[in-house]
């Protein structure tokens, strides 16, 4: 059985963080106003950035995502969920602060991007 890298060690971790604060979120009647508001948009950066640099390894060879391109997928994550889908979904509202959160978030994938370069081949 082969064991995960250290680079996916650290996903499955944040995967796990995320999914315990979904637990934390759904089991508490009093709300933690961070937890509730920003660690989501925090874990959510680095698992989606995860799931393309992996995609973009898978399909097209390429082991490590570009400045400009952690950069410019942050900003559509912005733009798209602090702007265009609170216009038409009412269940979502924007919160500017939750751009902070998302840089941060996107901070620590480059972060563990940059210490573990290039990915395992899936061969």
């Amino acid at each position: 059985m082969k064991s995960l890298t250290p680079y996916y060690r650290w996903l499955l971790f944040i995967g796990c963080l995320a999914t315990l604060s979904q637990l934390i979120q759904y089991h508490t009647t009093t709300p933690v106003v961070f937890l509730h508001s920003y660690v989501d948009d925090i874990l959510a950066m680095p698992i989606l950035l995860g799931i393309w640099r992996w995609e973009q390894q898978h399909y097209w060879g390429i082991s490590y995502l570009t400045n400009f391109q952690i950069t410019a997928f942050t900003i559509v994550i912005f733009v798209l969920f602090e702007s265009v889908i609170p216009h038409f979904v009412s269940g979502f509202t924007a919160d500017w602060w939750d751009g902070v959160a998302y840089l941060a978030g996107s901070a620590v994938f480059w972060g563990i991007q940059e210490r573990f370069p290039t990915l395992p081949t899936t061969n």
